[in-house]
């Protein structure tokens, strides 16, 4: 495939691949016995916006993507996970796209196109500023300030997710508790520099996270 997507794909073949990826998330609930809660969805701007979050595992954007109850969303990835066989198809399809942070002229590349999937396809987007999985679930990781440029580009809201997971009632099975916690507005976003952007987001997660315990 190639590293970066030219453009996403139609509207009518986009939703048959955002039904397929509905339908392995299902399929990946189901084998990892995980149970979505969500609260806050119907918060969320009609408008596309830029969706950030925690993240904690693999199936975070799989899981984001159940909670938000049907809207389109591409996610940010590494570009590992596009060389997955038949994930990566998927991925590809959907209009999902491969960061590479080690190569800023890849990685500015990337977020022009996400900003112009929210301007132009009608699509919202997912980034986790973490960068990577925080595998100790502990405090966030240091931001990627750069994430946020998607939305100052798009001149778009901001919506702020939280995501956890515990254990379930029965043997094996885990709930993934979602939170749409706050939305930061466009005239929010326009106002503010990427790095103030960034630090407000990280306190509203971590507030929420907090607030869980």
């Amino acid at each position: 495939f190639s590293c970066f997507m030219r453009g996403a794909k139609p509207s009518g073949a986009r939703r048959a691949f955002y039904r397929l990826i509905a339908r392995l998330m299902q399929w990946a609930c189901l084998l990892c016995r995980i149970d979505v809660q969500a609260t806050g969805a119907e918060d969320l701007p009609k408008q596309p916006f830029l969706l950030v979050g925690n993240h904690l595992s693999n199936l975070d954007p799989l899981i984001a993507l159940a909670a938000l109850k049907g809207r389109e969303a591409a996610f940010v990835s590494k570009p590992e996970n596009f060389k997955i066989p038949v994930v990566g198809f998927v991925m590809h399809n959907a209009a999902f796209l491969p960061i590479d942070r080690e190569n800023p002229r890849n990685a500015v590349t990337t977020i022009k196109t996400a900003a112009q999937h929210i301007t132009e396809r009608g699509l919202c987007v997912g980034i986790y500023p973490e960068g990577t999985r925080n595998k100790t679930g502990a405090r966030l990781l240091p931001f990627h300030n750069g994430s946020f440029k998607i939305a100052t580009a798009a001149k778009c809201p901001v919506a702020v997710m939280t995501v956890r997971y515990e254990e379930g009632l029965f043997p094996y099975e885990r709930r993934a508790i979602v939170r749409f916690v706050e939305v930061l507005d466009a005239e929010y976003i326009a106002a503010n520099r990427t790095d103030a952007i960034s630090e407000r987001v990280k306190e509203i997660i971590e507030k929420d996270l907090k607030n869980q315990t």
